[in-house]
């Protein structure tokens, strides 16, 4: 049955207002105690109010900040002054609607509670703000005014539905689904095309509307969360595109003898690659090999788990330690057991840096230049940022102060076409250093991407590494923490 987007709106306002008003109230009130919101207020010594079940009751002094069960609903929350006022709640309840053509209808609404330490009294409301069609994505909304950062609202003076503005930054920030709630929910969803999509599930975790646009291209989700791999799911859920949709597929087709495992510690994405990667079932090794950011395909110098365990114990991650064996191969000093696990590798480190000294940087300038010709092709900007590769020897000296790390160790390595540096720069500030990141240029690996001090790239800085690597189609799984 064919219908037009403005049947649908029209369907969507004409729904009856909702009148059972003291049932939302009473929902409201268990998502406050599942959120812990609640709180024992301590009126003089032996006197307390808990407001979970809003009833006075004497027992011995508790001190100020300790976590007491109360004795008449038995909940366990923390003591409070008699001064003490807590922030109001809200959180959003959704109910559950079909329509004539078994669509699925999102009617949401918003609950606060607010206490009164005065009175020792609370205030209560309930109200909707979104119908929404689940099927088609399109809803309306009350006349509300959204505060976008902790996503609460206010109405305006016409209380009338209306078809929401569709601006792309104003339906990223809003949610338009709350915890599902109504003794229908299941068999309203279960007349749907969602009936097998494991949707109050999801709801509790994630944005609803964002795990239908992921269900719809990659139906497999549900399966993800049915076998309880959490982690593994939101890790999905914040950077799933259709264009992932095909190497997750490959992913879990390839490596189902690890779905017993996995089921039972609910690991990260970078956790079950790590897994996949070493080859191996104990999911404590693995999660090592992370923290010391290991690459197993770089490795050609001992066990695995011997460097694992080793560099976990210095406190070093394996770059580190790649740089530390490079010096000493540069220096042509032998490779023994001692001289790959000295006892302090930091130490080792330093000395074999100074002992190199880089001599000769001349030699090395020429090949930098030409090298810089051949890669900057590789370059990318955007509105923001930049990247783009070292040109000179100044430049990686320069880089290596500003950031405080040892990228100038890099130059004959740079020089003999092993390793590509690059600079990731503000284009306010095209001088100052900000990510400092290496690729192979042989097999096209990106292999790390650190700010001052070593530190990790922020959320921003990393998305467009991320872009940046997609578009010049370089491998950026070896990055650790990279999804």
């Amino acid at each position: 049955m064919r219908v037009t987007k403005k049947q649908i709106i029209d369907e969507l306002i004409a729904i009856p207002e909702y009148k059972k008003i003291d049932y939302l109230i009473k929902e409201g009130n268990k998502e406050a105690k599942r959120c812990d919101w609640n709180i024992q207020i301590r009126l003089d010594n032996n006197t307390y109010y808990c407001t979970n079940c809003e009833t006075e009751y004497h027992d011995k002094k508790v001190k100020i900040g300790e976590y007491k069960k109360c004795p008449v609903c038995k909940i366990k929350s923390e003591v409070h002054r008699k001064t003490a006022n807590p922030q109001g709640f809200r959180a959003l309840l959704s109910l559950t609607h079909v329509n004539k053509r078994n669509e699925l209808i999102m009617r949401t609404f918003e609950f606060k509670k607010r206490f009164n330490k005065t009175s020792r009294s609370f205030s209560y409301e309930a109200f909707e703000i979104y119908r929404y069609n689940v099927d088609r994505n399109i809803f309306v909304k009350k006349n509300v005014k959204v505060n976008m950062y902790y996503i609460y609202y206010i109405f305006d003076s016409e209380d009338k539905w209306r078809v929401t503005q569709r601006s792309s930054s104003w339906a990223k920030d809003v949610r338009l689904t709350g915890k599902i709630i109504g003794s229908s929910k299941k068999k309203n969803i279960s007349k749907t095309k969602y009936k097998y999509a494991c949707l109050l599930e999801a709801s509790k975790i994630w944005d609803l509307r964002q795990y239908i646009e992921v269900y719809e291209m990659f139906p497999e989700i549900e399966i993800i969360l049915k076998m309880g791999m959490r982690e593994y799911f939101k890790d999905l859920m914040r950077y799933m595109e259709i264009r992932d949709v095909e190497n997750v597929r490959k992913f879990l087709k390839e490596n189902k003898r690890y779905y017993k495992i996995w089921s039972k510690v609910n690991p990260r994405s970078a956790e079950m690659q790590m897994m996949v990667d070493l080859d191996t079932y104990d999911y404590k090794f693995a999660k090592d090999a992370l923290t010391v950011r290991y690459r197993k395909r770089q490795n050609i110098y001992a066990s695995d788990r011997k460097v694992v365990n080793y560099l976990k114990k210095q406190s070093q991650d394996f770059s580190f330690w790649l740089d530390y064996v490079d010096f000493i191969q540069r220096l042509g000093i032998s490779l023994d057991k001692n001289r790959l696990f000295p006892k302090d590798l930091k130490t080792e480190h330093d000395k074999m840096s100074k002992n190199l000294k880089i001599l000769n940087d001349e030699a090395y300038e020429n090949d930098i230049v030409e090298f810089e010709e051949m890669l900057r092709p590789y370059n990318l900007e955007n509105k923001r940022y930049l990247i783009r590769c070292a040109k000179t020897i100044d430049e990686l000296k320069d880089e290596s102060n500003q950031m405080n790390h040892c990228v100038r160790n890099y130059i004959p390595k740079i020089a003999h076409h092993k390793s590509a540096v690059f600079f990731l720069r503000e284009q306010s500030e095209k001088e100052k250093s900000l990510v400092t990141i290496e690729i192979d240029p042989v097999d096209k690996v990106l292999l790390q991407a650190r700010r001052k001090d070593n530190a990790e790239p922020t959320s921003e800085q990393m998305s467009f590494i991320n872009e940046w690597c997609t578009r010049r189609m370089i491998d950026n799984s070896a990055l650790t923490y990279t999804v």
